[in-house]
């Protein structure tokens, strides 16, 4: 899909409750510059052209364009990667919601300790 962000344009603080995948970002036109941007969970990402970043979007996330050029990117959701338990646990009752700290704990487990919101490509 494609994403436009107007000049002046903001996208209001939410976030995925499921957390069933990660978006993937990629700019295709963008300003290039730091004023247009999306923070996720307090760190902020500034589109470029050609450059990629993929986040957690359960994260509360938000974006601006400070600029007076629109921006255009391609998104994506990838599937989340679920160990076994955790896939089963969301089979039975399709919209349960993990609790907060049950979504925060199991993000710390698959970042190694430390949950990591936005992922930068390289």
């Amino acid at each position: 899909m494609f994403a436009i962000l107007e000049p002046g344009a903001h996208l209001n603080p939410h976030r995925d409750p499921f957390g069933g995948s990660l978006r993937y970002h990629l700019g295709l036109v963008t300003p290039n510059s730091d004023a247009c941007f999306i923070v996720v969970d307090g760190e902020r990402y500034s589109w470029r052209d050609g450059e990629a970043v993929m986040f957690d979007e359960t994260f509360i996330h938000w974006a601006e364009n400070k600029t007076p050029t629109t921006r255009i990117i391609l998104f994506c959701d990838v599937e989340r990667p679920l160990d076994q338990q955790a896939h089963d646990a969301h089979q039975p009752v399709r919209h349960r919601e993990l609790r907060q700290d049950e979504r925060d704990a199991e993000r710390r487990r698959r970042a190694g300790g430390r949950a990591q919101p936005l992922l930068r490509a390289r």
